[in-house]
């Protein structure tokens, strides 16, 4: 990635046109994106402001960008798709539009065994290691088994479902984006799967349609949502799914994430029906090494009033009773000599029973 970055600064300095300026919005040269895989598949995307360029002019700068990374210096990199993108003034209601150059019309990751086409625009997890200890810990939260169905929420190319569809009944898919949804059904296909269903559209508006197909099921939800975190609607919409006894929440931003929490455990009322979720188990996973960031997956499990009352007074259920003795059971890296002086340590910084507690 390095490498075609450098290369790519060698063409820009040779092309005659300036980079843009955010400032003086004048020059060309916008951005270049670059996506990489395990099967050696490498995806750019120059991204530049055609001015008052003519189609001939930009025409040329695209033949000139594909002849330097096929038969030209570049071509040692072995770039496998060439995708271009012109970003002018932004027209309301108007896509600007990825144009395919040369190459694939995507580019493959295996993860878990299986193997998913992603196109330019769609997401996927960038460190593809830890995305596949990310999907495992998932799995294993979920708890699925051959009656579950699971449903997926903001599916994107379908990493999450497919990976987990072997240990299921069925497998709903909801994604936004129209290449990602249909990205998540060929890669079905070509993987094998048929116990999964993908379908277009926001979240809220599917939500009703997939209610249908959970009503006799263990339902077990998945969401793993952009950023900004989901819609309002799509909290309604998994609360009254009574069902779903379970819901793995995947968050790269926790902070922004608060509000849907907080929805997910609020008191049952004429807004949020359904009885309300709580928070049992959280997992970080480390997917971006070297810096504060990371992926937080939260286990919500439905209220149940006999249930946890029995939990919080001592007296679980034979099942409860067995889920906390695996994780006592659990090892740990830190010794118990180790935790001793680490609680010493604490009392003797100070605030004595304070900072003792927060050793503890």
């Amino acid at each position: 990635m390095k490498s075609v970055v450098e290369e790519f600064e060698k063409f820009i300095r040779n092309s005659g046109l300036a980079p843009f300026s955010p400032l003086t919005h004048e020059g060309y040269w916008r951005q270049l994106n670059v996506r990489t895989t395990c099967n050696n598949d490498i995806l750019i995307i120059p991204m530049m402001h055609p001015q008052d360029m003519t189609e001939d002019q930009l025409s040329d700068v695209k033949k000139k960008i594909v002849t330097h990374f096929t038969t030209g210096p570049g071509a040692p990199l072995a770039i496998t798709s060439i995708f271009f993108k012109a970003c002018g003034q932004k027209e309301k209601g108007v896509e600007q539009v990825l144009e395919l150059l040369w190459g694939q019309e995507y580019i493959t990751e295996t993860i878990l065994g299986k193997k998913f086409r992603v196109s330019p625009d769609a997401f996927l997890q960038i460190n593809t290691a830890a995305a596949e200890v990310l999907y495992e810990k998932i799995g294993s939260l979920a708890e699925l088994d051959s009656e579950s169905m699971l449903l997926d929420i903001c599916c994107g190319t379908g990493t999450i479902g497919i990976s987990l569809a072997d240990r299921c009944k069925k497998v709903y898919g909801v994604e936004l984006v129209e290449k990602a949804a249909e990205d998540a059904k060929q890669n079905a296909k070509e993987n094998g799967v048929e116990n999964v269903a993908v379908f277009t559209g926001k979240a809220e508006d599917n939500m009703p349609h997939l209610m249908q197909h959970c009503t006799k099921a263990n339902t077990i939800g998945v969401v793993d949502p952009p950023r900004g975190g989901l819609n309002n609607k799509v909290i309604f919409a998994l609360r009254k799914c009574e069902t779903m006894k379970r819901l793995v929440f995947v968050s790269c931003d926790p902070r922004n994430a608060i509000r849907n929490f907080i929805s997910l455990g609020r008191p049952e009322s004429k807004q949020y029906k359904g009885e309300f979720f709580i928070p049992v188990r959280a997992v970080p996973v480390d997917l971006f090494p070297h810096t504060p960031h990371f992926e937080l997956i939260i286990l919500f499990e439905r209220w149940e009033e006999q249930r946890w009352k029995g939990i919080m007074e001592g007296n679980p259920l034979p099942q409860d009773e067995a889920y906390f003795k695996r994780l006592s059971d659990k090892p740990t890296d830190v010794t118990e000599e180790e935790s001793h002086k680490d609680k010493r340590a604490a009392e003797e910084q100070g605030d004595g029973p304070r900072k003792k507690m927060k050793a503890e």
